[in-house]
């Protein structure tokens, strides 16, 4: 009797088990594209400074998606069989064995060459991972992100997030657009949609400093900022203080100068599902400082003007489109001169004076 009542018990938890496991499965194809599973081949190991997880990735996903997997600091999330709750991962090691390795063959001892065999490459690659965080997943939002301390069940399903989730996962909340988010420089895009960047609006009404390397894009990310801010909507008047001419260029429509048409047309996709569209901003004051000795001899508001953009503005626009005809003209208001600059296609132009 005892027999079979243990045979009962093991067959119940069985059947939960796999009850689970298919549980899981559904919920990670709802949270992203599924590319592995917890290895049942390696340990995983919970203890105090170490907390480790071994992941066995499909070699297609791999070689589909090796920039995003394939290197530490990938952020990945599994859903754990026992307690069905989504734990987000960082990938801190990959490891990767060809199957004559793994044989033990060597080059010398065999009676054809295996150097170029690729079939040895049809090893499934292993990801090293830390947990996280574990949060409820439930009508399909997350929840309660709190640390995972415990150890993820083998054959768990591992899945690349859709950038929802994502965002959500490593805590990022706002409106206003930074930027992609990357794994080293491969921005993580899944479903044609891109991960963001994300800050509240409220937290620009604090000091911002933006710091970086000569050339590093810290003019390109303050201009990327002003177009989400506008993109918003919320009334925010943008002002440069603009010694340099950098942000003058901005009226214009930007410039995509790569040498690869595929780029091209993908960072122009990336870009419009960051900013919108392409264009150069409408909304934007710019001051411009005019120097005394840059004034002398000029005897109105409109002269000052016209020197102005035969200066400096003529040049950036002849640079930054040829094809675009830029109109300008001078008010008071109060005791500044306010310089405003149109900028019209000029195949337009002539077809609506026509």
């Amino acid at each position: 009797m005892k027999s079979e009542h243990r045979s009962d018990e093991i067959f119940l938890l069985l059947e939960k088990l796999k009850e689970n496991a298919q549980k899981a499965q559904e919920k990670a194809t709802q949270i992203g594209k599924i590319i592995g599973y917890v290895s049942p081949f390696t340990e995983a190991v919970a203890q105090e400074g170490s907390f480790e997880v071994g992941i066995l990735v499909d070699i297609n996903n791999y070689l589909d998606l090796k920039k995003l997997l394939a290197q530490p600091g990938a952020v990945l999330a599994a859903v754990d069989i026992a307690t069905l709750e989504v734990i987000s991962l960082k990938v801190i090691g990959v490891s990767r064995t060809d199957f004559y390795s793994m044989m033990g063959a060597q080059e010398a001892i065999t009676p054809y060459s295996i150097i170029q065999d690729t079939r040895g490459l049809l090893t499934k690659p292993q990801l090293m991972v830390k947990p996280l965080l574990a949060f409820r997943f439930e009508d399909g939002r997350l929840f309660e992100g709190r640390a995972s301390s415990y150890v993820i069940e083998p054959r768990s399903p591992v899945v690349l997030l859709k950038p929802e989730f994502l965002e959500t996962l490593l805590g990022i909340k706002g409106e206003v657009v930074l930027g992609a988010l990357t794994i080293g420089e491969e921005p993580v895009i899944t479903e044609n949609r891109i991960a963001r960047a994300l800050l509240p609006f409220d937290d620009l009404f604090y000091h911002t400093f933006v710091v970086g390397t000569t050339g590093s894009g810290k003019t390109t990310f303050v201009k990327n900022l002003i177009k989400s801010l506008l993109n918003l909507e919320k009334g925010a008047t943008i002002i440069c203080i603009d010694e340099n001419g950098d942000y003058v260029q901005t009226i214009f429509d930007p410039q995509w100068e790569l040498e690869d048409p595929a780029s091209e047309t993908r960072e122009k996709e990336l870009a419009k599902q960051l900013y919108g569209d392409i264009e150069g901003l409408k909304e934007i004051n710019i001051l411009l400082p005019v120097t005394k000795q840059f004034a002398e001899d000029v005897d109105s508001l409109e002269k000052l003007a016209e020197k102005y953009y035969e200066h400096y503005l003529k040049k950036l626009h002849m640079q930054a489109e040829s094809t675009k005809e830029v109109e300008y003209r001078c008010e008071r208001e109060n005791k500044i001169a306010v310089l405003s600059l149109e900028v019209t296609n000029k195949q337009t132009r002539k077809r609506l004076e026509k």
